[in-house]
């Protein structure tokens, strides 16, 4: 472990070395900590996009930004063709990427497309994609929300 003080057993809920060990198991599943790891060891912004009740909670302080789209047990990556080079990393102060990860999210919620933890709701997996001409949508985003039994919504 990097840094014991930051990630300690108090942060982690058991001992850093028990937790190392936990969270490398194929069914162990990350959060809030490990985006928090991820976004310092890549130095990007990461937003994570809830879909229920599109908000956003942002993990480090950095110039690029990747947006993950979160259902309340899943996180997809949200990315553009606009950005060739690295489809899925935008400048963290461009609105026009965080409206456009944001109408995908209304999009998302408007097909009940999330986990209701709660109520212990859910409804079929979505596929979205972002390209280009989505029809309603800003000009040069594409997003079509598949499931397998409509083909496309």
């Amino acid at each position: 472990m990097e840094h014991p003080d930051e990630y300690n057993e108090a942060i982690l809920d058991k001992k850093p070395e028990d937790y190392c060990e936990w969270i490398l198991c194929g069914d162990s599943w990350g959060g809030g900590i490990e985006l928090s790891i991820l976004s310092k060891y890549f130095q990007k912004t990461i937003g994570v996009v809830d879909i229920k009740n599109i908000t956003i909670e942002y993990f480090g302080d950095y110039h690029e930004i990747i947006y993950l789209l979160y259902d309340n047990v899943h996180y997809d990556v949200f990315y553009s063709e606009s950005n060739k080079e690295s489809p899925g990393v935008f400048m963290k102060n461009n609105d026009t990427i965080k409206n456009e990860v944001l109408e995908v999210a209304r999009e998302l919620k408007k097909h009940q497309q999330y986990i209701d933890t709660q109520n212990g709701a859910g409804a079929l997996p979505y596929y979205y994609y972002i390209g280009s001409n989505f029809k309603g949508a800003s000009a040069g985003v594409d997003a079509a929300v598949y499931n397998e039994d409509t083909h496309g919504v």
